[in-house]
């Protein structure tokens, strides 16, 4: 292994720490999900039913849980463990069937290309 792949790992590591201690907050706060800046989005992407896509850094699920409601499946992603709880809680609270969690190195995404119609990532970037 490489410095810059030793590097990569630590950062992992400390991203999943700190994030995955916080992951909670995400489903409540404010910015996250904020219903109008949801429905914004919404309106820009004007998701179809046919649509399979991919939610990078996906947090708490908010916007991946609002395309999934007008698509055929959404692939919400994250790099913490945590974090992917929350979101399937709150998917299931919801009642949103056509989504799934896979934990994610966005540096290595697991699928082939041109398997999304639709790739989001919202506040992480």
């Amino acid at each position: 292994m490489d410095e810059r792949q030793a590097n990569n790992e630590d950062t992992i590591k400390l991203n999943k720490a700190q994030f995955g201690r916080e992951a909670a907050k995400y489903v409540t706060s404010k910015i996250h999900s904020n219903q109008e800046d949801l429905n914004f989005a919404l309106k820009i992407i004007n998701p179809q039913d046919h649509w399979e896509c991919l939610d990078i850094a996906t947090g708490a699920g908010h916007l991946a849980h609002i395309i999934s409601q007008s698509t055929k499946h959404v692939i919400a992603s994250d790099i913490t463990p945590q974090m992917l709880g929350e979101a399937a809680l709150l998917a299931e609270d919801k009642q949103i069937t056509n989504i799934s969690f896979e934990e994610i190195d966005v540096h290595s995404i697991p699928h082939e290309d041109n398997k999304f119609d639709l790739v989001t990532s919202r506040i992480a970037p």
